[in-house]
C-alpha cells in the first residue's frame, strides 16, 4: 500500500474508533442522592429514580436530597441539541429536611421531567434549583390526581429558576397546581423565557402563591400563558391566586390567563 493510501487508511481507522467510542458515551444515571457531576460533550444524559440496587420507589425522586448540606449536582450537556431527561415513577427532583447547596441542569437542547407520582420539583430545604436549557424546559404530568408542577414547602428558602427558550408546566390531574408554594416558604420562584413564551397548563390553579417570596413570569419576546381547571369537568381553578405575603410579577410582551 502506498504512504498516502496507507495514511488515509489509518486516519479512517482512528475516525471509526472514535465513532464508536463516542456514541457509546451516553449517560443513563440512577437516582441522585447526593453531589454528582456528569459532563458529556455530545449525548443525552438520561436520570431514573431506579437505585444503582433495587427498584424505583414513587416516593422518591430521580434526584432525591435529603438532608445533604452542601450539595452540588451539576448535569451539563455540551453537545448541540443533546438534552437531560428526568423520568420518575415518583418525584422528579426533591429536596428537603436540612440540604443546602445547589443542584443545576445546564442543557445544549432541553430539560424535561417526566414524573408519575409526588411532584415535578418538590424543593422544601435551602437547596438552589436551576433548570437552564438552550432548547425547551418541560415539566409533565399526565395522571389525574393532585401532583403539581412545582410545589415548595413550607421551610424552602431555595431559589428555583427555569431558563429557556420557553418554559412549559403541563399538569392535567384534577388537584394539580402549576406552581404551588406553601405558608411560610421564602424562596424565589422564576421562569425565564429567553426568546418564547411561559406556559402553564393546570388541573388546578395555574400559580397557587402562599408564601412570603416572589414568583416571577417573564418572556422577553414572547407571552406569559396561564390556563387552568384544565381537563375538568366543571372548569375549577384560579389562573393566578395569592393567600400569602409574596408577590405574582408577569412580565412579557401579551399575558394570556
Amino acid at each position: 500500500m502506498k504512504g498516502k493510501q496507507l495514511r488515509k487508511a489509518v486516519l479512517l481507522g482512528m475516525a471509526m474508533s472514535m465513532a464508536v467510542w463516542t456514541t457509546g458515551m451516553a449517560e443513563d444515571v440512577p437516582q441522585i442522592t447526593t453531589s454528582q457531576t456528569v459532563t458529556e460533550s455530545a449525548e443525552d444524559i438520561t436520570v431514573t429514580n431506579t437505585p444503582e440496587t433495587g427498584t424505583a420507589d414513587s416516593s422518591h425522586g430521580a434526584i432525591d436530597i435529603r438532608d445533604v448540606e452542601n450539595i452540588d449536582v451539576s448535569l451539563t450537556t455540551n453537545g448541540e441539541g443533546n438534552s437531560i431527561n428526568v423520568n420518575s415513577t415518583g418525584y422528579g427532583i426533591l429536596t428537603s429536611g436540612t440540604s443546602t447547596g445547589t443542584i443545576t441542569l445546564n442543557s445544549f437542547g432541553d430539560n424535561a421531567i417526566l414524573f408519575e407520582d409526588g411532584s415535578g420539583i418538590s424543593a422544601d430545604s435551602g437547596v438552589s434549583i436551576e433548570l437552564k436549557a438552550a432548547g425547551d424546559n418541560t415539566i409533565t404530568y399526565l395522571g389525574d390526581g393532585d401532583h403539581d408542577g412545582i410545589n415548595a414547602g413550607a421551610n424552602n428558602t431555595g431559589g428555583i429558576s427555569l431558563q429557556g427558550a420557553n418554559n412549559i408546566i403541563n399538569v392535567l390531574g384534577n388537584d394539580s397546581d402549576g406552581i404551588y408554594t406553601d405558608t411560610g416558604s421564602h424562596n424565589n420562584t422564576d421562569l425565564i423565557a429567553e426568546s418564547g413564551n411561559n406556559t402553564i397548563i393546570a388541573g388546578n390553579n395555574g400559580i397557587d402563591h402562599r408564601g412570603n417570596g416572589t414568583v416571577k413570569l417573564q418572556a422577553h419576546n414572547g407571552s406569559n400563558i396561564i390556563h387552568a381547571g384544565e381537563g375538568q369537568t366543571g372548569m375549577e381553578g384560579d389562573g393566578i391566586r395569592v393567600a400569602g405575603s409574596g408577590d405574582v410579577t408577569l412580565d412579557a410582551q401579551y399575558n394570556e390567563i
